[in-house]
């Protein structure tokens, strides 16, 4: 399935926000977590809605940049 640009661009932001919101170290599950809940309460537009979990779809966005 091919990505919007509009979607690949709300991806690029979800990263962007997470690499700077975490370092190195502290990319886990459970800041995974955390940052759902902070995109939850501050920038919810960046949250996909449609088709399922948007803790899981947060999972996949982050994709290699967060380890268990």
């Amino acid at each position: 399935m091919r990505t919007s640009a509009k979607e690949h661009e709300r991806i690029n932001m979800v990263r962007q926000l997470w690499l700077e919101r975490y370092k190195e170290g502290d990319r886990t599950g459970w800041n995974v977590m955390a940052f759902h809940r902070w995109l939850e309460l501050n920038r919810s537009e960046l949250l996909r809605r449609k088709g399922g979990d948007s803790y899981q779809q947060l999972k996949s966005d982050l994709n290699g940049l967060w380890r268990d």
